[in-house]
């Protein structure tokens, strides 16, 4: 099965080389590949604790979380990182960034944006968004991002300024996974 994803991969990569491929890894490790998938080499963050999530905006600027709640900023493809202060006493579950400037660190409860690169960073005062138990996110191709928990769907077309809920598929969902393909066709999992 690994032979056939792999493959697919390869294929996609083939059809969109600027696409650099980016992998977590354990112990502060972060797989990076600059030609679709055939090579990697490994890039070490300082941290002991496993990366549960990251976000490239461009091959320089970067952002990783790690296992204890801990955001990172490289600037220079991953050679050096600066720490980051979320603000938040507990472990977000995801980081994202738009841009250069504005980072988003998401759940457990609510958002947290930083617009100056991630030095400070900010509870979103947004109804939806602070009271939601959000997991993860997704985003569009038009830069319409969706953020999501068991019992919570929200969406921001302001890269994370302001969100608003949106009505689930059915009563009471709980949804494990959400994609969406454009800022009104989505699928999720509940």
């Amino acid at each position: 099965d690994q032979h056939l994803i792999r493959a697919g991969l390869r294929m996609l990569c083939d059809a969109e080389p600027d696409i650099d491929v980016v992998g977590e890894a354990e112990n502060g490790r972060l797989g990076l590949s600059t030609d679709g998938g055939r090579h990697w080499s490994v890039v070490h963050v300082p941290t002991p604790d496993n990366l549960v999530d990251s976000w490239f905006v461009d091959p320089t600027h970067g952002f990783v979380l790690d296992a204890s709640g801990r955001a990172q900023r490289t600037d220079d493809g991953g050679a050096s990182w600066a720490l980051l202060d979320t603000g938040s006493p507990v472990r977000p579950n995801a980081i994202f960034a738009p841009d250069t400037s504005t980072v988003l660190v998401i759940g457990p409860v609510g958002v947290r944006r930083s617009q100056d690169g991630g030095s400070s960073f900010d509870a979103v005062d947004s109804k939806p968004a602070r009271s939601a138990g959000l997991t993860d996110y997704d985003r569009t191709s038009g830069g319409v991002l969706f953020a999501y928990g068991p019992r919570a769907l929200i969406v921001s077309t302001t890269l994370g300024a302001t969100w608003k809920a949106v009505k689930g598929p059915v009563k009471r969902p709980r949804y494990q996974r959400v994609d969406f393909v454009s800022e009104t066709v989505g699928f999720a999992l509940t």
